[in-house]
């Protein structure tokens, strides 16, 4: 055998022998496996943070259909579900949409869930899968459902309680 090429045949053997050089090699073909099956690093922490916004909400002009919404501005890391709480002093049944942004999650106009009665909660609603940053919390198109104390016609007010969870970076 040609001589320098023995020399070369023994430098590839320490090269890929050696611990330190195998450790490299290893490493390597993870980094290359992980990046041609699209995986990223592992996302930062968070944390669940629960607000609660008292809502009053005056319907001008008096409408069956209320056309002014609650809004609230909140930011989140990507968790986003609202519960939305009518106010227990309501006389009558209410229909009432959960949003976010201009992303409608119409909960309760006449779909499973029905109108909610006095003091009644629609549960938590999932709107998860926005962008991280700042999102409006949206209750509105507030109707008068049929039933209750009060008599049928036009809703002047509503209230209750929004409940938001979102999510931060730790």
């Amino acid at each position: 055998m040609h001589r320098s090429l023995r020399s070369r045949l023994a430098f590839a053997n320490v090269v890929t022998t050696s611990p330190r050089m195998r450790f490299a090699g290893a490493t390597a073909l993870l980094v290359a496996a992980f990046w041609f099956a699209g995986l990223e690093p592992a996302a930062a922490e968070t944390k669940r943070v629960k607000q609660t916004f008292d809502v009053s909400v005056v319907c001008s002009p008096p409408s069956t259909t209320c056309p002014q919404d609650f809004r609230k501005r909140v930011h989140t890391a990507g968790v986003f579900k609202l519960k939305f709480i009518a106010s227990p002093l309501h006389c009558t049944p209410i229909y009432a949409s959960l949003f976010g942004d201009d992303r409608r999650e119409l909960l309760l106009d006449g779909g499973d869930h029905g109108p909610l009665d006095p003091g009644e909660s629609t549960g938590w609603v999932n709107l998860s899968g926005a962008a991280p940053g700042g999102i409006t919390a949206i209750v509105g198109n507030v109707q008068d459902a049929p039933g209750g104390t009060c008599p049928d016609g036009p809703i002047s007010s509503w209230e209750g309680k929004l409940k938001v969870m979102t999510s931060k970076r730790v």
